[in-house]
């Protein structure tokens, strides 16, 4: 009895890892070949270190309309900045680059099936201090709303 059991458990044990590979297969297949799952990259990504926020439309024709924020905190109400950035922009890979154009600041985003990661390279994106460049989680898949997302270049 132990070792038909034992079997049993071996066999169960197979079809459950079978299973998983034929519904989630393994990222990076060979060529020519997709991925069964694909998530879409429309939803909000929050960041804590940066206190950001990234809202992102995944458009037809491999483009993406986005809208970032983010927050520089001081010791006091006085002390605090924040800037927002938003624009429609191609996507290439999973990767989004924007710069604005007067090429003050390039802003990349690399996403990821549960987060975006983003640099930040120039300056100007608002204060000195603020920096959007962080790890951004996504929180929400919903479609985000308009004015989160409406296309306007960052200030001068």
């Amino acid at each position: 009895m132990f070792r038909y059991s034992f079997l049993f458990a071996a066999f169960a044990t197979t079809a459950f890892v079978t299973e998983a590979l034929i519904i989630h297969p393994v990222s990076g297949a060979s060529e020519g070949k997709t991925d069964a799952v694909r998530s879409s990259l429309t939803g909000t990504y929050k960041c804590a270190k940066c206190h950001g926020q990234l809202n992102v439309l995944e458009l037809p024709g491999k483009k993406i309309q986005f809208g970032l924020s983010s927050e520089w905190i001081g010791k006091t109400p006085q002390d605090t900045d924040g800037g927002q950035c938003s624009a429609v922009i191609p996507i290439k890979n999973g990767v989004a680059s924007y710069t604005i154009e007067n090429k003050r600041f390039t802003l990349t985003m690399r996403f990821q099936p549960t987060k975006c990661l983003v640099t930040y390279s120039g300056e100007g994106f608002s204060g000195p201090k603020v920096n959007p460049q962080g790890t951004y989680i996504k929180v929400s898949s919903k479609r985000p709303a308009e004015h989160d997302i409406e296309p306007w270049d960052c200030p001068d």
